[in-house]
């Protein structure tokens, strides 16, 4: 007794398109500007903290943790500079608006790259918040600090002139760009744009058969 099979060719058939729908985040570029604006406010108050270039006189130069004298032409001696309550006020000021910018950059980019929009607003609103505490920590370390340092002077009965110095100067470029950053944030938090697109897939199946 035999059986006769016979075997069809494979044969591909086709099946129907799947649409299924796409989620698109649109951020604004600004945002990003925002961002870069606390990025380079942490850069400038990197460079300002440890300088000993807040304040320069004909004889030094002072900082918020050291103070250098001119012994010779191209001879210069730092030393620690005497801590007064006045002077470590400021230093936690200045510190702590560093932390707060840093803690501003993470909120802003973990905002600018998460995919759940409905939380984008509240990581911005959170990141320009910190920026203004960070910009009104140093402001106030940077009003403080030169009025407390001349009285310093006036009471030890030190009559000299004396200016600011670059460091000083990056320190309120800082607080001014943390500022500008938060700004930008407040005016453009809500302008992110959710776009919905189809999306079509192609699928093609192999089907054998077998006949008896």
């Amino acid at each position: 007794m035999t059986a006769d099979f016979e075997f069809k060719d494979t044969e591909k058939t086709p099946m129907a398109p799947t649409v299924s729908i796409e989620q698109i985040t649109i951020v604004r570029p600004i945002k990003v500007v925002a961002l870069l604006c606390a990025v380079m406010g942490l850069f400038m108050n990197c460079l300002s903290v440890g300088s000993t270039s807040w304040f320069q006189t004909d004889f030094g130069r002072d900082g918020l943790w050291q103070t250098c004298v001119f012994i010779e032409e191209d001879a210069i001696e730092c030393r620690t500079v005497k801590t007064s309550d006045w002077l470590e006020a400021s230093r936690v000021l200045f510190v702590i608006g560093m932390v707060i910018c840093f803690l501003s950059i993470f909120l802003t980019s973990f905002g600018l790259t998460t995919d759940l929009f409905h939380r984008k607003e509240k990581y911005y609103i959170a990141g320009m918040t910190f920026m203004v505490l960070a910009a009104i920590s140093e402001m106030i370390c940077l009003i403080i600090h030169p009025v407390k340092y001349n009285e310093e002077l006036e009471k030890a009965g030190i009559h000299l002139s004396w200016g600011m110095g670059w460091s000083y100067g990056l320190g309120w470029i800082a607080a001014i760009l943390m500022t500008v950053g938060a700004v930008i944030l407040y005016i453009d938090k809500n302008a992110d744009e959710l776009i919905y697109r189809e999306k079509t897939s192609y699928n093609d199946s192999i089907e054998e058969a077998y006949d008896p």
